[in-house]
């Protein structure tokens, strides 16, 4: 009776666990980034029928939609000086890396920053803001590259079969 019960247990555990990481992997898990000089707080939210892009004051009060597109655009990441938001987008068919203003007085200028079929993502500015790291697929496996900010020279800088992504600057604003 004891094996049975401790079975049973075993057994129920197991499933426990298994839903909780089935649920785990099927929840998006929220990104959100700090600003260096304005105290912003940028953050992805799917509040319509899809993710946008949103600021907010560290209270959590003032909050401001900073995009408005049929596709998603997450994974924001503020510049150092607070002034533009890194995030991807897939308004072109795959996940291209794009940057907006981030005043909230203004409409956002948004530019396009990469163009490849291939996936970019997680984008992190350099610690002076000239350059962006950021992941992609497009060499068959996931490497690092780094851009200046406004898109130019494009330089890979792993190349590794191993699925390799995450990048952030030392004392970058993601960094700490």
């Amino acid at each position: 009776m004891r094996t049975t019960v401790l079975v049973l247990a075993s057994i129920t555990l197991a499933l426990l666990l298994g839903s909780g990481a089935a649920l785990l992997n099927a929840v998006k898990p929220a990104e959100a980034t700090f600003s260096g000089k304005n105290g912003e707080i940028a953050f992805q939210s799917d509040r319509g029928s899809n993710y946008e892009i949103y600021t907010m004051t560290r209270n959590g009060k003032k909050i401001a939609k900073l995009t408005a597109n049929p596709a998603d655009d997450e994974d924001p990441a503020f510049s150092p000086n607070g002034k533009r938001i890194a995030f991807i987008s897939d308004r072109s068919g795959d996940s291209d890396i794009y940057t907006m203003n981030a005043d909230r007085t203004k409409r956002a200028k948004i530019d396009r920053l990469t163009s490849d079929p291939a996936d970019d993502e997680d984008p992190a500015f350099s610690p002076d803001g000239k350059k962006i790291a950021f992941e992609s697929d497009r060499s068959g496996s996931s490497d690092i590259y780094k851009m200046n900010a406004n898109g130019t020279k494009l330089l890979r800088l792993t190349n590794d079969p191993a699925t390799t992504f995450g990048a952030d600057w030392a004392g970058g604003p993601g960094s700490g």
